[in-house]
């Protein structure tokens, strides 16, 4: 174990899940993603490693390295002839699409539908996100629509804001910041509605992470962040900070603490600087803070932070000191002497920390990757029986996936439990990426004309689709929904990517 020369901390790591910008234990994201925010674990000596265990240096044997050629793994093959023609009517055909998200019960499905005539107001020919289109909750159990929120269809490329103007609620409730400013609460979309709105001295416009229990969400005014529990409908304001598009705010794992990075340095002029403020739950009040510099705004986390504990985070990245450790008493400690004996050199310090952190099993594992370097990526791994340092040599760039594995690849990928040092890296069944963390059992993807289901079980093809009218030029975007009844179809179409047509159909028993 790490030890600080002031005092000893206790090691133990968060996994975190998720989905929008930002995603959260207890939290429902809004927008299906593909990116991951990653938990981490990390301490360090003032002014060197303090051990209980010796850390051993390990190269991977010969035969726990993974081949440099990635051949694909083919899934069960059935017959040409078992495709399965979709001749249902689609429930939208026009001039564009814009997928939303899946409720979590799969009942509902959340999309912006565009008229011919609104893409044909764009101020470029095919440019998307230049018209406001319609909000859409598509029924799968009645078929209807629910169009009674008129939220704008703009598209926003401006922050990696995790907010959104409406949220799931832990009890399958939603929670809407209407574009009128009203802020209201509902059991079911176009169901009575409970309105929340003098609650609030200003409109609410963005609905941002759920609390890890479940109990409280944060709210965003044009002036003001908010605390506020669903239950009760009561909110407490967070003193002292600029509501920014650019900020990321994190609960602590016990819902007691948030920890908000701020932006800074967007504009290029180094003010303002950013840096890390802790806020209490009970009282909105900063308890601690630490300025520092961001790497660069734009890359959506501004290295963190990333809860290691109830009381500690790290910070991944910053470029005027490193990958560091902070706690609730504001003491900071740099990362990257302690664990890999290397001076943070902020002309080289990309890319941030990669960490992986298994809170239940006390364990966590620090990677230094080799991206962009011509050294091997150094593996750092805490466990209670111990702490190692592992050398991953090789052509390939390795990372820890959010499924406890380490490994590589971009189209196929080779991976291996963190904690097996002494592990072979194997090709991965054919799914998902290992980025995609996902509770569904089927994977859906599409090859020209044709969308494949598999069970990713049994590595097993459940069923092939076609869709009679998009043989040929079109893309099809196939969406499962969380508990794998559904499948939404997005099709777009070659010249421009928009979309023409979307289908709803029902999953075959597997």
């Amino acid at each position: 174990m790490i030890k600080f020369r002031s005092l000893t901390w206790l090691l133990v790591g968060l996994l975190l899940g998720s989905a929008c910008a930002q995603t959260h234990s207890g939290e429902e994201p809004l927008v299906e993603e593909t990116a991951v925010v990653e938990a981490a674990a990390v301490v360090e000596a003032a002014a060197g490693i303090e051990a209980t265990a010796p850390l051993p240096t390990t190269t991977p044997s010969p035969t726990a390295a993974a081949p440099t050629a990635e051949p694909t793994t083919s899934p069960t093959a059935v017959p040409t002839s078992a495709i399965r023609l979709i001749t249902d009517e689609p429930i939208f055909t026009g001039g564009d699409l814009q997928f939303v998200g899946w409720s979590p019960d799969g009942r509902y499905l959340a999309y912006f539908e565009y008229t011919e005539e609104q893409v044909a107001e764009s101020p470029a020919e095919g440019l998307r996100g230049t018209y406001p289109g319609t909000f859409v909750f598509y029924d799968t159990q009645t078929g209807e629509k629910c169009t009674d929120y008129p939220y704008s269809g703009f598209f926003s490329y401006e922050g990696s804001d995790s907010g959104a103007p409406w949220r799931w609620l832990p009890d399958g409730q939603l929670l809407l910041a209407l574009p009128d400013g009203r802020l209201v609460q509902t059991s079911a979309p176009c169901a009575t509605e409970t309105d929340l709105t003098q609650i609030f001295p200003e409109p609410i416009g963005s609905i941002r992470a759920t609390s890890p229990n479940g109990q409280k969400l944060i709210l965003q005014s044009s002036s003001q962040y908010w605390i506020y529990d669903w239950a009760t409908q009561t909110a407490l304001p967070i003193a002292e900070v600029q509501p920014d598009s650019f900020n990321n705010l994190v609960w602590s794992p016990d819902s007691q603490h948030i920890s908000i990075t701020l932006a800074g340095n967007y504009t290029g002029d180094r003010s303002p600087i950013g840096g890390t403020r802790v806020v209490d739950v009970a009282t909105g009040a900063i308890i601690t803070q630490h300025d520092w510099e961001p790497a660069n705004a734009l890359d959506g986390t501004f290295g963190g932070p990333v809860w290691l504990n109830n009381e500690e985070f790290v910070v991944t990245l910053s470029l005027d000191q490193g990958p560091f450790l902070m706690n609730l008493n504001g003491e900071v400690q740099p990362l990257l002497p302690l664990l890999f004996d290397e001076t943070f050199n902020p002309e080289n310090y990309w890319p941030p920390l990669d960490v992986y952190a298994d809170v239940e099993n006390g364990r966590y594992a620090i990677l230094r990757s080799n991206e962009g370097r011509d050294d091997a990526a150094k593996l750092y791994t805490f466990t209670t029986e111990g702490e190692a340092l592992e050398l991953l040599e090789g052509p390939n760039v390795y990372r820890l996936f959010p499924d406890g594995t380490v490994g590589y690849g971009d189209y196929s990928y080779w991976s291996r439990p963190i904690f097996a040092a002494d592990g072979q890296f194997e090709q991965r069944p054919y799914g998902p990426t290992p980025w995609q963390l996902t509770q569904n059992q089927l994977f859906a993807s599409a090859n020209s004309d044709t969308i494949a289901v598999f069970n990713t079980a049994t590595n097993e093809l459940v069923e092939r689709l076609q869709i009679a009218g998009y043989e040929s030029g079109y893309t099809l975007n196939p969406l499962l929904s969380p508990n794998d009844q559904w499948l939404a179809i997005f099709i777009n179409e070659p010249r421009y990517s928009l979309g023409q047509a979307l289908f709803v159909i029902p999953v075959p028993p597997h």
